[in-house]
C-alpha cells in the first residue's frame, strides 16, 4: 500500500496533463470559430474594442505639438465659420453635390504575409435627411468601385439589397486611391474618391505591440 501511495503524485500529474490536452484538442474548433468570427466582424465593418486608453495615449504621443480644434455643442453654430466663410461654402457644396454620400474605409494589419493591410471600403451617409434624402442610402441603386490595374479584378460593382452594405474588402501592400461611381434610383450619378491610407492600422499595430 505504501508503494502504491508513492505513485499517486505521478498518476495525478499524468491525469492533469491528459485532461489539459483533451480540453485543448476538443476546444480547437471552438477557438478557431472565435477567431473566425472576429475576422468576419472586421470584414463587415464592426469594431473590436481593444484598450481605448492605450489608443488615446498613443494618439496623444503622435499628435504632440499639433493644433487642436475643439468641438462645439450639437446644433450651435460658430459665427466665425458661418455661410460667408469660403471653406464653409465649399464644405456644404461637397455634401450637396454628393447627395450626402461619402466613401470611407477601415484598415487593419493584414493576415497575408505578402500584403501590408486588409481594407474594408464602403459607402456611408451623413445627415442626408437635411437634403430630403434617406439616411439609410436606400436611394442608392449601385456602387461601382475601382482600384486600378494592380488589382484583380480592378474593380467591382455592388448592387443595393435591403439591409446590405455597399462596399467590398481587399488587401494591399501600399496605399491606393479608390474611385467610386454611385448610381441612384432616379438615374443620377456622382463619382467619389478616397485615399486608402494605412495610418489607422499602423497606430493600432503599435498599440497592440506595446500592450
Amino acid at each position: 500500500m505504501h508503494e502504491f501511495a508513492e505513485w499517486i503524485p505521478l498518476l495525478q500529474s499524468l491525469l492533469w496533463a491528459g485532461l489539459i490536452t483533451g480540453v485543448l484538442v476538443w476546444g480547437r474548433h471552438h477557438w478557431n470559430g472565435i477567431l473566425s468570427a472576429l475576422r468576419k466582424r472586421v470584414e463587415h465593418g464592426d469594431t473590436v474594442k481593444l484598450g481605448v486608453g492605450s489608443f488615446s495615449a498613443e494618439l496623444e504621443r503622435e499628435t504632440r505639438g499639433v493644433p487642436r480644434i475643439t468641438p462645439g455643442d450639437e446644433g450651435v453654430l460658430n459665427s466665425a465659420a458661418g455661410p460667408a466663410h469660403e471653406l464653409e461654402e465649399f464644405r456644404v457644396h461637397v455634401g450637396r453635390s454628393q447627395r450626402g454620400v461619402h466613401l470611407v474605409h477601415i484598415a487593419t494589419p493584414s493576415e497575408h504575409l505578402d500584403q501590408e493591410c486588409d481594407l474594408f471600403v464602403f459607402l456611408t451617409g451623413w445627415r442626408r435627411s437635411a437634403y430630403g434624402l434617406p439616411d439609410d442610402l436606400s436611394d442608392v441603386s449601385t456602387a461601382e468601385f475601382y482600384l486600378g490595374p494592380n488589382f484583380e479584378p480592378s474593380g467591382t460593382t455592388v448592387t443595393r439589397r435591403h439591409g446590405s452594405t455597399l462596399g467590398f474588402v481587399t488587401s494591399a501592400w501600399g496605399p491606393v486611391i479608390c474611385a467610386c461611381r454611385v448610381t441612384f434610383t432616379d438615374g443620377d450619378q456622382v463619382i467619389l474618391s478616397r485615399y486608402l491610407d494605412f495610418e489607422s492600422a499602423a497606430l493600432a499595430e503599435r498599440v497592440i505591440g506595446s500592450a
